[in-house]
C-alpha cells in the first residue's frame, strides 16, 4: 500500500505532528510499555502495537490518497 509522504519524502505515519489522534495514542502506549522493565511479554506487546499502528496508518494513508475527508482527524492531531 502506498504511503503518504511529506514534501521532503518523509512518511506521514512517522511524523508525530501528522499522526492522527489514534495513531499518536498507540505511539504513546508503546512508549509507556518501553519504560517498563524488560520482559518477553512486553516486547511482544510493543511489537503488536507497532503492527496495529502500521495497519491504522495504511488505512489513514488510503483515505488521504483517495481524497476522503480527514478534517476531523487532523483537528484531533493538531489539538495535541
Amino acid at each position: 500500500m502506498p504511503q503518504v509522504k511529506r514534501t521532503d519524502g518523509f512518511p506521514r505515519r512517522n511524523d508525530l505532528h501528522l499522526m492522527t489522534a489514534l495513531e499518536f495514542k498507540i505511539h504513546e502506549l508503546s512508549q509507556a510499555i518501553e519504560g517498563m522493565p524488560a520482559h518477553p511479554s512486553l516486547t511482544d506487546a510493543v511489537i503488536k502495537l507497532g503492527e496495529a499502528r502500521e495497519h491504522l496508518a495504511d488505512y489513514v494513508d488510503a483515505q488521504i490518497d483517495t481524497g476522503t475527508d480527514q478534517e476531523e482527524e487532523q483537528k484531533d492531531a493538531n489539538a495535541r
